[in-house]
């Protein structure tokens, strides 16, 4: 009974803002005349972060994951979002 009040009180209650950068992406274009010489229209490459920076206090391991399914706003140790590096290449021909 004592631990079931325990969670019903505000003793376990953090503060869980944060801001976090979804998505980041960093590219460059090659110069159109070097991109001619090959027969090319365009090349671009990139690489993308995708849910990289999370900027909060929160001690748990994501405070975006706290809220999500059936834990009704209580952190139970879910995984952190997967944090993602793309590298790319964009060509026109």
């Amino acid at each position: 009974q004592h631990y079931r009040d325990w969670l019903r009180s505000d003793a376990n209650v953090v503060r869980s803002d944060y801001v976090k950068i979804k998505q980041m992406q960093l590219g460059y274009t090659l110069p159109r005349k070097l991109v001619e010489k090959i027969n090319f229209q365009a090349i671009r490459a990139y690489v993308s972060l995708d849910d990289f920076f999370t900027f909060t206090s929160y001690k748990g391991y994501d405070p975006e994951v706290v809220g999500s399914g059936n834990g009704q706003g209580v952190d139970q140790g879910t995984y952190p979002m997967m944090k993602k590096v793309v590298f790319g290449v964009n060509v026109t021909f």
